[in-house]
């Protein structure tokens, strides 16, 4: 798949087991397309107002159970990780990366030696967005503000304030991963428009119809 859109990034909250857990979960989206390209997940701390026996099962909770706590900042270096290799191989001139204005995000991309050698060749360009900017189709970050939506309203376990939520990171992701492959290949680009209907975000992504029916074929087939 040679790249031939702009990208998008940002992440989503959520938690497993129990509210003691929460995760962000990165996302990164094509900006014409929203393909998902991929996703990658890291424990926050809990926040927010808590009872002091709250502060204590926390504090409890982190030292038995989260020995290596993976932060916003790793998880976010997959991200890049991505996105090097799709712009190594891209097909449009130039591809802007867009994100919100966490710091992290920031440092990680000026970090990456690959982004910046781009960024000098006038290939690559990396813009943040307020998050507090309106969620409409305007908004940059609109594409992946959709992914968000859509995966809080088709997955029971991403809804919030939900009690049909994820058990253990495993199934979490192992979930996601699935609904990555409907989202990509199986789901109408747009429901609400008569063209839309017929095409799947993978061809809007640049994949061939024919290759996506081909492909999918063979995963039922083994």
């Amino acid at each position: 798949l040679p790249l031939q859109e702009d990208l998008v990034t940002d992440g989503f909250e959520s938690f497993v087991a129990d509210q003691y857990q929460p995760n962000n979960i990165h996302l990164l989206v094509g900006s014409r397309s929203q393909f998902i390209y991929a996703f990658d997940y890291a424990h926050l701390r809990r926040k927010g107002r808590m009872t002091e026996a709250q502060k204590r099962e926390r504090a409890k909770r982190e030292q038995r159970y989260i020995r290596q706590r993976i932060s916003i900042s790793h998880s976010f270096r997959f991200i890049v990780d991505e996105v090097e290799q799709l712009v190594k191989r891209r097909a449009a001139a130039h591809i802007t990366l867009f994100s919100d204005k966490k710091q992290e995000y920031r440092h990680i991309i000026n970090g990456s030696a690959v982004l910046q050698h781009l960024h000098r060749r006038g290939s690559f360009t990396h813009v943040a967005i307020s998050s507090r900017e309106a969620r409409t189709t305007t908004n940059p970050l609109f594409p992946v503000n959709y992914v968000d939506r859509q995966l809080r309203k088709d997955n029971a376990n991403q809804v919030r304030e939900t009690v049909q939520f994820s058990r253990s990171v495993n199934n979490c992701l192992e979930r996601l991963a699935v609904y990555q492959l409907y989202h990509n290949f199986f789901k109408p680009f747009r429901v609400a428009h008569r063209r839309g209907r017929r095409l799947r975000h993978g061809q809007v992504a640049g994949i061939k119809r024919q290759s996506i029916d081909r492909a999918l074929e063979q995963i039922f087939q083994r």
